[in-house]
């Protein structure tokens, strides 16, 4: 009698490389070694989930939803799969499709932006992948190029559901408006959480209209304002709302301000308008998919075989020798491609060349704005899954706190001074940087806290 086949667990892979990392998880790229095993030799990226760090969250009930969706949902051509799910004493594991091609943000940082028949076919399939969601009875709610994975077939994949909602969600998961954030707090918590994953505070320019006021009725039409986004974004370049800090950013989305290029394809412009409606029950979709996928810009798409045609080539990559060109290497790939100096100071780290931190050289003056001025400046760690990561701290004259990744080269996460910002000073090389009741640990490289904590109380007593 031919012996069962081990079940699954951590020592059934080897993890090779970390692709992702957030508050409470993080990805790694890993083979599954058990021999014998249909999968032996396949390569995964498994979703570790740090169960201590959950519990502190209060993200339970977030991670059952989003093993849920993985289940109902992962069986659909453009919508990441679950294979396998275990535990141990402190983590949970979710294995899953590895996405060799990269995702959107990464096409859109390597190209400046796509062209529009690429940008139509991605479009598409991320779209039925909402649809599909929607069906089912969930809404994705975190819409964004970073979740939007390039498989090796290059198709689209949808994937992170950690802030997924049911349609019909009961009473005791749903904020009252007494408990919903005002507008003015929703800008610390999206600065907070700007540091997830690998993008600059891109989820701030992501956010709908109603969320910033608490006035949401249909939480589908989140959904559909994002992809409004998604798409200026991926045919332009940049996000259609954009300011210098979150709150002008959240400013302008409330307003509806964006510009689009006068070059833009009528037919394109026309869809991003009718997404982008400040009051939620005007956005096409809202009235069912079937009048969604009739826009004129989806002339040319075949819903039914999409899945079944190729995607159009992305654009080749035009090496200059006049260019001050530096080689990087693109995650997964193994790809490597020339990128200008200038482009690798603002690309995502995922993708950028690295830079070594020297202090006292004016190296950050390239993060400022118009004409501030750093006041002060420190490199400093910050705890995260790992144990701790790198940054500089920047104070400039226009009371801005910037958080530079500076190896890679861009802004992970900023906010600016208020007269509830102060520093706890623990000792010498550590404070607690407090604003607006939310905490930051920081351990100073170079500086001292003394110097922090005088710097924020000249801020005060210039505003008392």
């Amino acid at each position: 009698m031919a012996s069962a086949e081990k079940k699954i667990d951590k020592s059934s892979f080897e993890q090779i490389e970390c692709i992702g990392e957030g508050s409470y998880a993080k990805v790694m790229q890993s083979k599954l070694i058990q021999e014998g095993h249909k999968d032996f030799g396949k390569e995964f990226a498994i979703k570790i989930l740090d169960k201590s760090q959950i519990l502190r969250l209060d993200k339970m009930r977030y991670v059952y939803l989003e093993k849920e969706v993985f289940k109902t949902c992962g069986n659909h051509t453009h919508i990441v799969s679950m294979y396998y799910s275990f535990q141990d004493s402190t983590s949970l594991y979710f294995v899953l499709d590895l996405c060799t091609g990269g995702n959107l943000f990464e096409k859109i940082q390597t190209h400046g932006k796509l062209p529009e028949d690429l940008t139509k076919h991605w479009f598409a399939e991320t779209c039925l992948a909402i649809e599909h969601m929607h069906e089912k009875g969930y809404v994705h709610r975190d819409i964004k190029p970073e979740n939007i994975l390039i498989h090796e077939d290059r198709h689209v994949r949808v994937t992170d559901f950690g802030t997924i909602r049911k349609l019909e969600q009961d009473d005791e998961t749903t904020m009252s408006p007494a408990q919903s954030p005002t507008f003015a707090e929703m800008t610390t918590t999206f600065q907070a959480q700007a540091q997830r994953k690998k993008s600059f505070v891109g989820t701030a320019q992501y956010v709908s209209p109603e969320l910033l006021e608490n006035r949401q009725k249909d939480v589908r039409a989140m959904d559909f304002w994002a992809l409004g986004v998604l798409l200026y974004q991926t045919l332009v370049g940049k996000p259609p709302f954009r300011g210098a800090t979150d709150y002008l950013t959240f400013e302008a989305i409330l307003a509806g301000n964006y510009d689009p290029p006068k070059d833009l394809n009528p037919d394109a412009s026309d869809l991003i308008s009718k997404l982008l409606q400040v009051e939620e029950n005007d956005r096409l979709g809202m009235n069912g998919w079937d009048e969604f996928k009739k826009h004129s810009f989806f002339s040319s798409i075949d819903w039914d075989k999409l899945h079944e045609i190729d995607p159009p080539a992305e654009p080749v990559i035009i090496e200059l020798a006049s260019l001050d060109t530096t080689t990087f290497v693109k995650r997964n790939t193994g790809k490597k491609y020339r990128t200008s100096k200038t482009f690798s100071q603002r690309c995502c780290c995922c993708c950028a060349n690295s830079e070594k931190y020297v202090p006292d050289t004016k190296a950050c003056n390239n993060f400022l704005i118009g004409d501030e001025i750093i006041l002060l400046e420190s490199l400093i760690s910050l705890p995260s899954f790992w144990g701790s990561s790198e940054r500089v701290l920047l104070l400039t004259n226009k009371g801005r706190f910037v958080f530079i990744d500076f190896e890679y080269q861009y802004v992970s996460n900023e906010f600016e001074w208020t007269t509830s910002v102060y520093a706890s000073v623990q000792n010498d090389k550590e404070f607690i940087l407090r604003a607006d009741g939310k905490e930051l640990n920081i351990t100073l490289k170079t500086g001292s806290s003394s110097d922090w904590a005088s710097k924020l109380n000249e801020l005060q007593n210039s505003h008392s």
